[in-house]
């Protein structure tokens, strides 16, 4: 009876103490989960909040937000109008053809600027890539300025690697049957820009499954509106 009142005595808390623990508690290791393996590092965690950024990293993060949010949905739309290839011959795996493509750009938002630099473009039939062009001229949309036009000529007088051979013979065959589909792809350097606050980023456009029809008696190949529209896809 003398030990229960004693302990009764000495959990009742004392007047003008805490009756909670001073320090937080310590920070325990898990134990082994084998024997002869050391035990895993405990975790802490404090409820003292980490140090707020620099004003000026966010103030630098800010405005890299509002110009991301004001760009990043006006890239503009690109529609393949025309692609005339009228030269198209392959001999010895060596392919000599032409192509000329006209592709409609539209912008959908006049406050936006748009502009282009510098522009690699290729067209590739399945995945081989059997013509190319660079063009280093500048092109723009400027305000109230919509729609502008993208023309190119592609030459390509290659000879196909080794291990080409079978789709080289497809290529061929697609090209007796009358239609052959090509992929034309575009690497623009672009800048954006609404009034003080511009932005620059390579856009790359995918325009892909476009039908070629050839004419057996001329040799020259046109695309097929029947198939069409030809919208492009963008990734930036």
């Amino acid at each position: 009876m003398e030990s229960s009142t004693d302990e009764k005595h000495h959990s009742k808390p004392v007047a003008g103490y805490p009756t909670g623990p001073r320090y937080p508690p310590s920070c325990h290791g898990y134990a082994p989960p084998w024997p002869g393996y050391p035990a895993a590092p405990g975790s802490c965690y404090y409820s003292t909040p980490p140090p707020p950024p620099p004003h000026g990293v966010a103030l630098t993060s800010g405005m890299a937000f509002v110009t991301w949010l004001m760009f990043a949905t006006e890239i503009p739309n690109f529609t393949v109008d025309s692609l005339l290839v009228p030269k198209f011959e392959i001999s010895n795996s060596t392919l000599n053809a032409t192509f000329q493509i006209n592709v409609t750009i539209t912008k959908s938002n006049y406050r936006i600027e748009f502009s282009v630099d510098r522009t690699e473009s290729v067209v590739l039939y399945r995945d081989t890539r059997i013509a190319k062009m660079v063009v280093n001229q500048k092109f723009e949309l400027e305000g109230n300025k919509r729609t502008g036009f993208f023309e190119g000529k592609l030459e390509s007088d290659n000879k196909f690697e080794e291990g080409k051979e079978l789709m080289v013979q497809d290529l061929e065959k697609d090209r007796e049957n009358g239609m052959v589909l090509f992929t034309f792809e575009m690497a623009m350097d672009t800048t954006f820009k609404s009034g003080s606050l511009w932005r620059r980023q390579i856009v790359n456009v995918f325009c892909d499954n476009l039908h070629v029809q050839f004419n057996n008696s001329t040799g020259v190949g046109t695309l097929d509106a029947d198939n069409g529209p030809y919208d492009c896809l963008m990734l930036t």
